[in-house]
């Protein structure tokens, strides 16, 4: 393949990026029209820059497709390659771990203004191009540089690709395999290992059997034969769908009433597979990721990196809790489940040491759907709300405190994207679905403190109508 049909497209082994802040280059050129690009890693849209198509100089017969290289950080950060710019030489420095073919590397030259280096652990391996030109994105000058340099950089490294003219898609060349997607789930659930009985497989060590040995007798993992476990065999998010299915105690047959109404909606709507492809085999980051939303799910929150706590709706298996009762029907919990999962999802606490305020999803008085925040059935409410962000603050003295559909208690048919919540002391939240009788709550959780003041969540989804 040579670079003028890379401009159209083409199938081999490519990823790239660099630091922010490029200082401009030269060779500044007439106006050139933008071109969507969705760059994709390990199955994840993780960058949507545009590239243009340029000629690579004056006496090029045809032109190249060139990319905004500043784009590409994002994708080599999440490989844990870290890159410097001092003006004219690039440097990747590759993690421990993984390595790059270094033979035949250019013959030693120095770079002129409209080109640039790249090195690899800081061997050159690569000279190239580049051109300044305004980023459509962030309207600033940056710097481009033809994906078919690039590509003779990252292939040292075995990173494969496919580009189409729009979408750039990078996949780790190393995927993971069947018994560390056991042990990560193991493990993020919490779930005891068992090292009972006699380890039966040819492919598992006897240090990883307890983890294998829990996975096959909850029915979260099946062995390949009764003497082999597939220990090193790929394997699919999918997979782990079923397991977790299996773990949150859904039978095939009640999938229906579940959110979404079968188990690939369903994990996706619950967050278990968010940012991870189900249709190729999982790759280490892969791995990370799973271990990462398996927990969230366990602790039904996680707090981000600013001190703010954020609500995860805790799954349970909505069939026995709902399909005896004569007022709802299958494809009503299962829409209410949903509902219930993205409400929930929605929310924010922040913790000042006087008191808590909760931003939750702006809900119309006139929606199906109802969220209310407070302190549940005291004599004195200590909940307040407010619909202006901040601005001012209602008092919310209904049963529930604040209710999304009480005009009373802060509902309002025109409501803002997220109402503000300040309460002090123990919070109940509570998400429902309203049909023509009454509410129907598939989401509840309790929020009190410790002596620390730090959260505790306490889940009850579904409970009140056992």
């Amino acid at each position: 393949m040579n670079k003028i049909t890379l401009a159209l497209a083409s199938s081999t082994t490519i990823v790239a990026g660099v630091v922010m802040g490029f200082p401009s280059t030269a060779l500044a050129a007439p106006s050139h029209k933008p071109y969507v690009t969705h760059i994709y890693l390990d199955g994840k849209n993780i960058s949507n820059p545009y590239h243009i198509v340029a000629k690579e100089n004056p006496t090029a017969q045809q032109p190249t497709s060139w990319i905004p290289i500043w784009h590409l950080f994002q994708a080599l950060k999440s490989l844990n390659i870290q890159s410097t710019w001092d003006g004219e030489t690039w440097n990747l420095q590759l993690p421990s771990g993984m390595n790059a073919d270094l033979g035949s590397i250019p013959a030693q030259q120095t770079v002129n203004v409209n080109e640039m280096e790249i090195s690899l652990n800081g061997t050159v391996v690569q000279y190239a191009p580049r051109i300044a030109y305004k980023d459509p994105g962030g309207n600033v000058v940056t710097s481009y540089a033809p994906i078919w340099y690039l590509m003779q950089v990252l292939k040292r490294v075995d990173i494969q690709y496919s580009w189409n003219g729009t979408d750039w898609k990078m996949n780790q060349a190393t995927n993971t395999d069947k018994l560390d997607v056991v042990q990560g789930f193991i493990t993020a659930l919490h779930i005891l290992p068992d090292s009972n009985g006699t380890n039966p497989f040819d492919d598992v060590p006897d240090s990883d059997w307890p983890y294998v040995h829990a996975a096959i007798e909850h029915g979260y993992f099946q062995p390949t034969s009764s003497t082999h476990f597939g220990s090193l065999d790929d394997i699919n998010m999918s997979t782990v769908d079923h397991a977790y299915q299996a773990y949150i105690g859904i039978p095939d047959n009640e999938m229906g009433w579940q959110a979404g109404g079968d188990l690939a909606k369903w994990a996706n709507i619950i967050g278990l597979n968010n940012d991870i492809s189900t249709s190729v085999p999982m790759s280490t980051a892969d791995v990370a990721q799973m271990t990462g939303n398996l927990t969230r799910l366990f602790n039904g929150y996680y707090k981000d990196s600013s001190g703010s706590y954020h609500l995860v709706f805790k799954p349970y298996n909505a069939y026995p809790i709902y399909h005896s009762n004569r007022v709802v029907t299958e494809s009503f919990v299962s829409l209410g489940q949903a509902d219930a999962v993205r409400n929930i999802d929605g929310i924010a606490m922040t913790n000042t040491g006087s008191h808590e305020v909760y931003q939750i999803p702006g809900l119309s008085s006139k929606a199906p759907e109802e969220l209310t925040v407070g302190n549940i059935g005291i004599a004195t409410s200590n909940t307040y709300f407010s619909l202006n962000h901040g601005g001012s603050w209602g008092f919310a003295e209904g049963f529930f405190g604040y209710d999304s559909r009480d005009p009373d208690n802060g509902g309002t048919p025109n409501p803002p994207s997220s109402v503000l919540v300040k309460d002090v002391g123990e919070t109940k939240i509570n998400a429902a679905q309203i049909n023509q009788y009454d509410g129907i709550t598939f989401g509840s959780v309790d929020i009190t403190f410790d002596a620390n003041g730090v959260p505790q969540f306490s889940y009850s989804s579904g409970a009140a109508n056992q």
